[in-house]
C-alpha cells in the first residue's frame, strides 16, 4: 500500500526484526513478518496465565490466544521454509521468577528458535528492583540446558551481575 518494494533484501544491509504481543497477529501479518524479517520476538513474559496477568495485565483467553499465534508463526515458517528466526522474550523481575524455567519447556514445546531473558530494568523515578535472589540466574542456568537440537536458551546473565553491582548504565553511548 505504501509504495515501498519489502522482501528479503529491503533491509539495505541491516537486519530487520520485528517485536510484537502477538495480541493481534493475523496469518497475513505472520506470513509478511516472516517473509520480510530476520527474526522476529514476542514479548510474553510469562509461562502461566497468572503470571502473564501481572506482565501484561491480561487474562487466561488473551495468553491463549499469543500461545495460538505463536504456534501460527511457527507453523507457517515450517511449511513455506522461511528464513526466519522466532523467539519468545522474558523480562524478568521477582515477581515473575516462578514462570523462569517453565518459559525455557514452553518455548520447546512451541517450537520456536530460542526464548530470551533480560532484566526488566526501571524507568525514570520508579524504585529500583531487585535482583539480588541467587535464584533467579539458577533458574536461567537450569533453562539453559533446555538448549539443543535448534532450540536456544538466551539470557544477559552480564547485565544482571551489573545490577547487582548497582550499575544500572548502559554501555553504549549512541543508540543506531
Amino acid at each position: 500500500g505504501l509504495g515501498v518494494q519489502v522482501g528479503p533484501d529491503w533491509g539495505l544491509g541491516l537486519d530487520l526484526g520485528f517485536i510484537t504481543n502477538a495480541a493481534a497477529l493475523t496469518e497475513a501479518a505472520g506470513r509478511a513478518i516472516l517473509d520480510c524479517c530476520q527474526w522476529v520476538r514476542v514479548s510474553l513474559d510469562a509461562a502461566t496465565p497468572e503470571v502473564y496477568k501481572l506482565t501484561h495485565g491480561m487474562g487466561a483467553a488473551a495468553f491463549q490466544r499469543v500461545l495460538d499465534n505463536v504456534r501460527l508463526l511457527v507453523r507457517l515458517k515450517r511449511q513455506e521454509s522461511f528464513a526466519c528466526t522466532v523467539g519468545l522474550g522474558f523480562l524478568t523481575c521477582a515477581e515473575s521468577r516462578q514462570d523462569i524455567l517453565p518459559f525455557a519447556s514452553l518455548g520447546r514445546e512451541l517450537g520456536v528458535d530460542y526464548v530470551q531473558y533480560r532484566p526488566l530494568l526501571r524507568r525514570f523515578g520508579e524504585a529500583e528492583l531487585d535482583y539480588s535472589d541467587p535464584g533467579m540466574l539458577a533458574d536461567m542456568r537450569r533453562a539453559r540446558e533446555l538448549s539443543g537440537d535448534g532450540f536456544q536458551v538466551a539470557d544477559s546473565e552480564h547485565k544482571y551481575r551489573l545490577i547487582q553491582e548497582g550499575d544500572w548504565r548502559r554501555a553504549y553511548a549512541k543508540c543506531y
